[in-house]
Parts: structure tokens; C-alpha cells; sequence
């Protein structure tokens, strides 16, 4: 490539006045140049560094003007320095009185890899235009201007001028990658090879705009870095190397996408473990003229085998230390995800500059770390810290997504988008999850919800979930609650689309938890009460199958026939009777024993205290008394029984068609001290009148006992096996230990059929 291309200028001529005196001017007058300087490092590297430095900077070109860009003075003049460090021109020019100067230099000298369009050029502004080919990264390209000013004819040839003295900057900006050994066994040895990035082939610079900046041609070629050592955390091997080679290259903004790849070889000892070759398509990074990027990686199991290489970058080379920054490849790799879709873990916490869009189908995995953002994103487009806009997001993990306070959103979800949040943490500023009037839907499955800039001082998290007014009474934009723990706000009736505004999905309900809010699955239910007068009346009513105990105090509950009673955690619950009741469920109860009722034996006699008793009301031995069809299901008993008692008591003293029978108590934990038994009970089954049943599965016993065990059933009347499977039995060792079954008589095979249990070792 031609070096430079010039208009013709006008030649510099000297003609002298008849009538005066030739001045000849001594050689201590010529323009002479003095040492140059660049901005470069001064730290030590271990790849090898192409950068152009004050120590091998041999030759440059220089374009002198005098006056106006038409007083030429110097084209392309070749500037060598000499073994004294001086610097020699061929066509010496010499300083003329009163006239102002200006000075333009580039090197490499006689490089075909640039040339120079002086055309362009300005006086005291810029050489002009610089096209540019890079060929491997290897050659560097700078530039430095100077300008002067002469005195007098008198002044000038007693004092003379100073040198020109250049002040290069680099136009190019010089890559280098590190890889750093991750794995956590100091067995597993990392060999990095043939280390490669895409970046542009040629560009444009204008030296004379007054902040030049480098044009794109749409070519691009392959830089090589060379190959990496072998990585290994064992004690005297280097865990942490640099490639063979740094590279420049020409600059790009965020719009540029770096296609980066090299090759993994895994050895364990001296055997060839796996090998893979790794790429990531790096976009949303501005590389600037004259600064050093390190592109940092770690390789380890998760992202060697599962998930795509990520980036990190150091800092800023101290080619300008101080207007140094980082750039945040973790960050550039999440926005590529969110635009192009797939799984993105995060391996760091990230700084987000602007909103990240959602285009894609992304799973967000926190991963402990934290999304965040330090300075204000809130525009007239950007609202949170990710926008779902029309993509979907599935954020899953322990970790944080956290705004800044008093500016945007945690989420924001808009053009049908669709976001389900699973697990994590989020921080918001008046809302933390907003669905705009545009429509979507937010599936909040769990996760913990809270936000810095209040609502109002009245009403301060009354918007802490919220959707645009016209898509919510639209049907568009939904939000669905399954999950999570809400700082101050009730999703199943809040203000935020107006009073009693319910966000929970059919079959779940939220309950306090301090002063949050959590969310209990509760199943269909046709009508849900908060007080024992309100439950009453919902027993009585024969339309009514399924009870939802809301938040309130029932006391002891006198179960009906062919009910359902559910219950949210924090619902008191003091104990149920089944008073021979038939067709029974109990599901999700907290039972205390210090709340447990006196229990009877069917014949008024007062029996040990239990939280769950089949009563027979202290009357005489009638036979219809003995409750059957009944299912206790994923009900809670903890507390002390001061006095013993049983957590369950299933009990009825009558032999003549009174017994209880056809019973399941599953899903259940016991976690009491003091009791007898867990499971009580006397004169069960009686297979004679279909109700020899009886089934304890998946239950978790941590109970102490003062005696006794954790399941006894005497004068089992049912040949049918009592089916006792999956259950944990924490505090004793062995299924005799646990379970207790007696026959009735000798007329009934009392067994056990139990499979899958555990014990205590």
C-alpha cells in the first residue's frame, strides 16, 4: 500500500529584496527535532508486547507546515535517530523569522499498513486522513503533533529555537488474554492453544476533526494470540498465564462483535481428560484508542463442560492510568443471552449501565451473585434493571437483583413478555415486578420481594407488585403468585389495581410472616373463613365441602361429615374432634400440644391429652361413634406434652361396630416432646364393616418420647395389613422400635406391609 497521497501545495521560495542585505542563517538555526515520547506501559508482561515505545522507536515520518497547510515545509520526511539519540533528516529546513509553525508525525516509517491523505490536512488542527490495514496485530500506528512560534530576525539568530518535541499517542488499541486454572483439584491440568479473536481488517481515522475516531471498512480478519502454558493450582505451577502474543487492533464501539475461540485440552496426571474448542460471541464492548484491554477468563468444570466461557477483564492497561476503566465482558456475554436466548449463570456480580433487554427464551441463573446497578438507568425507554420485551426470563438460584435507590424497577415486563422468577432476591424502587399496560404476564413461583423508594408514607409498599391499569382490566397483563415471601405486601389482597386486589393463583393463599407475606398451597376450596364463628357456619353448610382456615383463631374444631378443612401455617388451630365423623380430610394444620384437648375412651373416661382425638362426647359405648373415611395430610405437631398425651388419638372404646377405621395419616412431621405416642389407636379397624384400612406413609417422626413409640394400634380389628412405607423414624432404630400392632382376636392376621422406611443409625 502506498504510504501517502498529497495535493500538489505551493513550493516554499526564498527571494531576497535588491535593496537589502542576504541574512544567512547558521546551521544551529535549522529545525532540528529533539528525543519523542509515547504513552506507553511501563509494567512487566509476560506475552509477547508489539507495542511501539520511546526505547524502539527508530524512525518516523513528519509533515511540516508554515503559515496556512500551503506553506509547505517537510512532506513525508523519513526522521532516523542516531546512535547519540539525536534525530537526522535529509532535507534540512530552517526556522525564518515571525512565522508560525506547525508539525505532524507518524510511525511506523515506511509501513505499507498505512498512508496518509494530506488533503485533509488543517494547520494546527491535523495531518489529515489515515487509512489503515491491519495485517496481524503486530504493527503498531501513532501519532504526535507540535506547533511553534518564531521571534524576530534578530531574536532568532542570537537565541535560536528550541527542538520540536513530539508527544506520540497510540491510535490503535492493544488486546491480551489471560486464563486462569479454576478447577478446585490440583489433579487437573489446562492446556490453552490457539487463541483467536475476530476484529476489523481496516478503517478510517481523520486526524483533523477535533475528536477523531476510527470508521469501519466491513472487512474482518483473525487476530492470533498464540498459546497459553499449562495451568495447574499445584504448588509450583502457575495457575494464571498470559497468551504467547498481545495484538492491536483497530477500535470499535459497543455495536462491534468480537468472536473470540481457543482450544481446551483437560489432562488429569498425563491422560487426555477432554478437549473441546470454546467460542463466545463478545458484543456491547467500546474498545478506545490508546488503552490496553486484558481479557480475563477462568476455566472451570461448570463453564468448561456446561456453559459458555465467560469473559472478565482486568482494567485498563496503564498506557493512561489515569483515564483508565473496565470493561465488563460479564456483562456484554449477559446482553448477547438476553437477545439471542439459552442459560446464563452468573460467575460474578455485574455493574448494568443500561437496561438489558430480554428478546430471547433466557434462564437467568443468580448463581449467589448480584445484578445491579450504581448510576441512574431510569430514561424515557429504560425502566428496570431487565426489561422482558416480548422475550421470556426465567430467573432461578440463590442471589440478587437489586436497583438502585430512587431510580427503576428490579423487573419490568412488557409486549407479552413472559417472566417466572423461581428463586432469588428482588429489590425495586415503587414496584419491584411491573407488567405494563402493553401486556405480559410475571409467574412468581418464589423469590423474596422488597423495595427502597416507597409508595407513600401512608401506604408505603401498596405498589410493591404492580401492572399497568388498562392491561390488567384488559386480561393482559397478569401477574400470577405461587410462591415467594413479600416485604410488606399482600398479594392476595393489596390495592394495587384497587381494593382487594388478588394476585395468588387459584389454590393458593398468602399468610403473615412477620411483617411479610407468604404464600401457602392450599388447593381449590369453596369458601375460606378467619374466625371459629365463620367455620361454624361453613360446617353447617351442606353446600360447602372444601374450608380454607384463612388467618385467625379456631380453637377446637368439631369436624363434620364429608368435609375438607385446609389451613394456612399461621391459622391457631387448637385441636379437631372428630366426634365419629365420616369422610375427613386435614391438610396443612399446625397443631401445638399445649393447645391438645382431653381425649376419651367412649365412655366418658378422660383419656391423655392429644391435638387429634375421635371423641365420643364422654357419652355411653354407642356403636355408630367410630370415625372412618378419614385422611390427615401434611399437618405439623411440635410443643411439649407436659402431662404425655398423643399428638393423634383414634380411639373408641365400642366393640360392636364403633370402631375407627379406613384412616390415612400421610405427609405429616412430628416434631414433639413428651408424648406417648405419635399415633394412637385403640379398637381400629374391623374389616367386617369395611373399614380395616389403615395407612401411614411419608410422614417425618422427630419426636422424644417419655415412653411408648411412635405409632401403636391395640385390638386392630382387620386382617387387612396395616401399611406403614417412606417414613422417616428419626429417633429409633428399627421398625419394632417404631410400630406397634395387636390383633383383636384370634380371629384377625394382624401384619404390617412396610417397605421404604428409614430409622435413626
Amino acid at each position: 500500500m502506498k504510504r501517502f497521497l498529497i495535493c500538489a501545495l505551493a513550493a516554499v521560495g526564498m527571494v531576497a529584496c535588491v535593496s537589502e542585505d542576504v541574512v544567512q542563517l547558521p546551521k544551529s538555526e535549522a529545525i532540528s527535532f529533539a528525543d519523542a515520547f509515547i504513552g506507553n506501559s511501563t509494567r512487566a508482561v509476560t506475552a509477547e508486547d508489539p507495542s511501539t515505545t520511546k526505547a524502539n522507536l527508530e524512525a518516523f515520518d513528519v509533515w511540516a507546515y508554515m503559515t496556512s497547510i500551503k506553506g509547505t515545509v517537510l512532506v513525508d520526511e523519513d526522521l532516523t535517530r542516531k546512535n547519540d539519540g539525536s534525530w537526522y533528516y535529509f532535507n534540512t529546513q530552517y526556522w525564518t523569522p515571525e512565522r508560525d509553525y506547525f508539525f505532524a508525525a507518524l510511525a511506523p516509517m515506511n509501513s505499507n499498513n498505512w498512508e496518509l491523505d494530506a488533503s485533509y490536512a488543517i494547520f494546527g488542527g491535523g495531518a489529515g486522513l489515515v487509512t489503515f490495514e491491519n495485517i496481524d496485530g503486530s504493527e503498531d500506528l501513532i501519532y504526535a503533533t507540535a506547533s511553534a512560534s518564531t521571534p524576530d530576525r534578530q531574536t532568532l539568530v542570537d537565541e535560536g529555537m528550541d527542538a520540536v518535541k513530539f508527544q506520540f499517542e497510540h491510535l490503535l488499541s492493544k488486546v491480551k488474554f489471560t486464563f486462569h486454572n479454576g478447577f478446585k483439584t490440583d489433579n487437573a491440568l489446562l492446556k490453552i492453544e490457539n487463541v483467536k479473536m475476530t476484529a476489523p481488517k481496516s478503517g478510517k481515522i481523520n486526524l483533523s476533526d477535533v475528536d477523531y475516531k476510527w470508521t469501519l471498512d466491513n472487512e474482518e480478519f483473525t487476530l492470533n494470540f498464540g498459546h497459553v502454558g499449562e495451568l495447574s493450582t499445584k504448588e509450583g505451577m502457575p495457575s494464571k498465564l498470559e497468551c504467547d502474543d498481545e495484538r492491536l487492533t483497530i477500535p470499535a464501539d459497543e455495536t462491534y462483535t468480537y468472536n473470540i475461540e481457543f482450544d481446551v485440552t483437560l489432562y488429569y496426571g498425563t491422560e487426555v481428560a477432554y478437549q473441546v474448542t470454546k467460542s463466545s460471541a463478545v458484543t456491547g464492548v467500546a474498545l478506545e484508542k490508546g488503552h490496553a484491554y486484558n481479557f480475563y477468563t477462568e476455566i472451570n468444570p461448570q463453564n468448561l463442560e456446561l456453559h459458555e466461557i465467560v469473559f472478565e477483564v482486568e482494567g485498563v492497561d496503564t498506557w493512561i492510568p489515569e483515564n483508565g476503566e473496565d470493561v465488563q465482558i460479564a456483562l456484554a456475554e449477559l446482553k448477547a443471552a438476553a437477545m439471542n436466548g439459552g442459560t446464563y449463570t452468573l460467575c460474578e456480580d455485574i455493574d448494568v449501565t443500561d437496561t438489558i433487554n430480554v428478546y430471547g427464551d433466557l434462564t437467568l441463573n443468580l448463581n449467589g451473585h448480584k445484578l445491579y446497578n450504581s448510576a441512574d438507568l431510569w430514561s424515557t425507554t429504560d425502566f428496570a434493571l431487565l426489561s422482558v420485551e416480548g422475550g421470556k426470563l426465567t430467573i432461578e438460584g440463590e442471589g440478587t437483583v437489586e436497583a438502585k435507590e430512587n431510580d427503576c424497577y428490579a423487573l419490568y415486563v412488557t409486549n407479552g413478555g413472559e417472566l417466572t422468577i423461581n428463586g432469588g432476591t428482588i429489590i425495586g424502587n415503587i414496584h419491584a415486578v411491573y407488567v405494563s399496560n402493553d401486556g405480559g404476564v410475571a409467574n412468581l413461583n418464589g423469590g423474596y420481594y422488597d423495595i427502597k423508594q416507597k409508595y407513600s408514607a401512608a401506604d408505603p409498599y401498596r405498589m410493591l407488585l404492580n401492572c399497568g391499569d388498562t392491561g390488567y382490566r384488559n386480561g393482559i397483563s397478569k401477574i400470577v403468585v405461587t410462591g415467594g415471601e413479600y416485604v410488606g405486601f399482600n398479594p392476595e389482597k393489596n390495592n394495587a389495581e384497587g381494593a382487594n386486589t388478588n394476585f395468588c393463583a387459584e389454590g393458593y393463599a398468602a399468610y403473615s410472616a412477620g411483617a411479610n407475606y407468604k404464600i401457602a398451597n392450599v388447593g381449590a376450596y369453596d369458601v375460606a373463613v378467619s374466625n371459629a364463628d365463620a367455620l361454624k357456619a361453613a360446617l353447617a353448610d351442606s353446600a360447602v365441602s372444601t374450608i380454607l382456615l384463612a388467618e385467625g383463631e379456631f380453637g377446637v374444631i368439631v369436624a363434620k361429615s364429608n368435609k375438607t378443612i385446609v389451613a394456612v401455617p399461621t391459622a391457631k388451630v387448637d385441636a379437631v374432634v372428630f366426634n365419629g365423623s365420616e369422610n375427613v380430610t386435614l391438610k396443612n394444620i399446625v397443631f401445638d400440644a399445649a393447645t391438645a384437648v382431653i381425649g376419651y375412651d367412649g365412655k366418658g373416661n378422660a383419656k391423655q391429652y392429644a391435638n387429634i382425638v375421635n371423641d365420643n362426647n364422654g357419652g355411653s359405648n354407642t356403636p355408630t361413634k367410630g370415625a372412618s373415611n378419614i385422611i390427615i395430610d401434611g399437618c405439623t405437631f411440635t410443643g411439649t406434652f407436659a402431662n404425655g398425651g398423643v399428638a393423634i388419638a383414634l380411639t373408641d372404646q365400642s366393640r360392636s361396630g364403633g370402631f375407627t377405621g379406613n384412616v390415612t395419616i400421610k405427609n405429616c412431621t412430628f416434631d414433639t416432646v413428651g408424648a406417648f405416642y405419635d399415633v394412637y389407636g385403640h379398637y381400629c379397624g374391623n374389616g367386617q364393616n369395611g373399614k380395616g384400612n389403615f395407612v401411614i406413609e411419608n410422614n417425618t417422626f422427630n419426636t422424644v418420647h417419655t415412653a411408648g413409640r411412635p405409632v401403636y394400634l391395640g385390638r386392630y380389628a382387620s386382617s387387612t395389613p396395616v401399611v406403614v412405607k417412606g417414613n422417616a423414624f428419626n429417633t429409633v432404630s428399627t421398625l419394632a422400635d417404631a410400630v406397634t400392632v395387636q390383633a383383636h382376636s384370634g380371629s384377625y392376621n394382624v401384619s404390617i406391609d412396610a417397605s421404604n422406611n428409614t430409622f435413626a443409625n
